[in-house]
């Protein structure tokens, strides 16, 4: 678990420094350390795990490297004066649905989930209205029918 964090927050310091590709490396790293069964996956089984093996700080870690990978591609794919074009917002749709759904979903403790919010929201005001409803009515549906996620909820909280 500490190399997981250590290599989640060299991602973020690689990130503020806008170093976007050491920032996507250590996400990588996090990432492929974490069991596959502590990852939401497309066409999900479903798969128990006993509450004694139960490692809640994994869920927890997904989040915020499914968060930040929204956040690269964002930062990535800004035009110059800081605006996010629709194909931007689509691909790191998946990445920030991902993160809310590990947060909100997995933990029970959501401590996360109100700066991811404010993360998300300060995101999207940098979008155009008539893609962010495009992202509620279409993307989020979509999404949540590939990783079998509660679209109501989806929707309520984007």
């Amino acid at each position: 678990m500490l190399y997981v964090d250590s290599c989640e927050d060299l991602a973020q310091v690689y990130f503020q420094g806008k170093d976007f590709d050491n920032t996507e490396a250590w996400l990588n790293h996090a990432a492929d350390v974490i069991p596959s069964i502590y990852k939401i996956e497309q066409d999900p089984e479903l798969r128990d795990i006993p509450v004694e093996e139960c490692i809640e700080e994994f869920w927890r870690k997904m989040g915020k490297i499914e968060m930040l990978r929204g956040h690269l591609i964002f930062d990535r794919g800004s035009d110059s004066e800081g605006k996010v074009p629709r194909q931007v917002l689509e691909q790191a749709m998946p990445h920030y649905v991902l993160a809310v759904a590990y947060f909100e979903q997995y933990s029970e403790h959501t401590v996360q989930s109100h700066t991811a919010h404010e993360q998300l929201y300060g995101n999207f005001r940098r979008c155009e209205r008539g893609d962010l409803r495009y992202v509620q009515d279409e993307v989020l549906p979509s999404i949540a029918a590939t990783y079998a996620l509660n679209v109501a909820r989806l929707r309520e909280t984007f």
